[in-house]
C-alpha cells in the first residue's frame, strides 16, 4: 500500500510482531477467544505507525479484505500486549544474541 502525503509517495512503516501459521493453530486446536476466527486461518500482529493506522485499518476492515488483500483486520490497540490477549496468542520467546 502506497499513499500520498503532501504530494510525495510514502509507504507505511510496518513491522511483523507475531505470526502463528494455520497449521500450528490447528495442531493446538486454538480458536481465538474473543473473536470468531477459525483455526484454519493464520494470525499475525503488525505494528503500524499511528499516522498510517487509520488508512490501513480501513482497507483491512472491509468484508472483502481477505479476497482483495489476503488478510483482514480483527482488532487494534496502542499496545501489542492487548492485541495478543484479544487474539489468545502467547508472548513469543525472543532469542538473545
Amino acid at each position: 500500500m502506497v499513499k500520498r502525503l503532501g504530494g510525495k509517495l510514502t509507504q507505511p512503516n510496518l513491522r511483523l510482531m507475531d505470526f502463528m501459521p494455520p497449521a500450528l493453530r490447528a495442531a493446538e486446536q486454538m480458536e481465538t477467544a474473543e473473536l470468531d476466527t477459525p483455526s484454519e486461518l493464520g494470525l499475525a500482529i503488525l505494528r503500524v505507525d499511528l499516522k498510517a493506522a487509520s488508512a490501513l485499518r480501513s482497507l483491512l476492515q472491509d468484508e472483502q479484505a481477505i479476497d482483495t488483500h489476503q488478510c483482514m483486520s480483527l482488532t487494534s490497540s496502542g499496545k501489542i500486549r492487548l492485541v495478543r490477549q484479544r487474539l489468545g496468542l502467547p508472548r513469543p520467546q525472543r532469542s538473545r544474541k
